[in-house]
């Protein structure tokens, strides 16, 4: 059987939470979370306030909020650090600054510095659906599944819409063959449609691995009209076409796209095997 392309375990960090955030998108993205305003509890975060700390007027507070969203939407980590530590020399809680704290020290691999700023956070908010989704990315990032396994399946427990927990559980259930566990925590992530390629290939292939095969191929064409030119895509939906459902003819139109656009070496092989089993089925 020709093998399927398994794609890349997830590396999503999600830097906005808030108490009862409705989902979480795909990639690290800003809700709108209620801003807390303890105003002396400096050791909340690894920052204090100079001088007396003052209740902020809202267009002041929206306008710090903006900087720190435009600065994570550029991936400027300077800046992001920046906006954070200012929005923290007012309220040292902030939940959404310390998410974006953690974000930093993260893409730094500094993951001990981040996961002592999310400890902060369930402090503060011991329901944060997000800093435990954040807590089993470190995890993750440091193989070790099993812990990872626990903070997402936590994460998901408070918010069941939270994709990006949901998307890095699926793809260690993918990656350990655990194929019916796959599909439960991606059913939902898929549905929403605000998975990427890489979860969207994953949950195909749990679904070709359990005999669901025409179901995989309607993932295969969701990826294709969003992304015409994926050759994974094009490669694992010829592999479904050709062996699983005997749609040799779409298979090799498939094959031939592939031939067209080229193909990495590892692939070529596979390529011409299929062409040879979609020429004979047609036959």
């Amino acid at each position: 059987m020709t093998k399927i392309l398994l794609s890349a375990t997830l590396a999503l960090f999600i830097f906005s939470c808030s108490s009862a955030p409705k989902s979480e998108p795909e990639k690290p993205k800003e809700s709108k979370p209620e801003a807390k305003t303890d105003k002396k509890d400096a050791n909340a975060v690894e920052i204090k306030p100079s001088g007396e700390t003052k209740a902020e007027p809202e267009a002041v507070k929206s306008t710090k909020y903006d900087a720190l969203e435009a600065a994570v939407k550029a991936g400027a980590e300077d800046r992001i650090r920046s906006a954070s530590i200012d929005i923290l020399q007012t309220n040292p809680k902030d939940i959404r600054a310390l998410n974006a704290l953690a974000m930093c020290q993260y893409k730094k691999g500094n993951y001990e510095a981040a996961a002592i700023i999310l400890d902060k956070v369930l402090n503060i908010e011991p329901k944060s659906s997000a800093a435990y989704s954040n807590i089993g990315l470190i995890h993750l990032v440091r193989g070790e599944k099993n812990e990872a396994i626990g903070f997402f399946k936590k994460a998901l427990e408070y918010d069941g819409s939270n994709t990006i927990a949901a998307e890095n559980l699926g793809s260690i259930y993918v990656q350990e063959k655990d194929f019916a566990k796959a599909i439960v925590a991606l059913d939902h992530a898929v549905d929403s449609g605000k998975a990427e390629e890489g979860s969207m290939t994953n949950y195909a292939i749990a679904l070709t691995a359990t005999g669901k095969a025409a179901q995989a191929a309607g993932i295969y064409d969701k990826i294709l009209k969003k992304n015409p030119s994926s050759k994974s895509a094009m490669l694992n939906l010829a592999v479904v076409d050709i062996e699983k459902l005997n749609k040799f003819e779409e298979g090799l139109d498939l094959v031939n796209r592939l031939k067209f656009v080229g193909a990495d070496f590892e692939s070529r092989q596979v390529i011409k095997d299929l062409e040879i089993k979609a020429k004979a089925g047609i036959k």
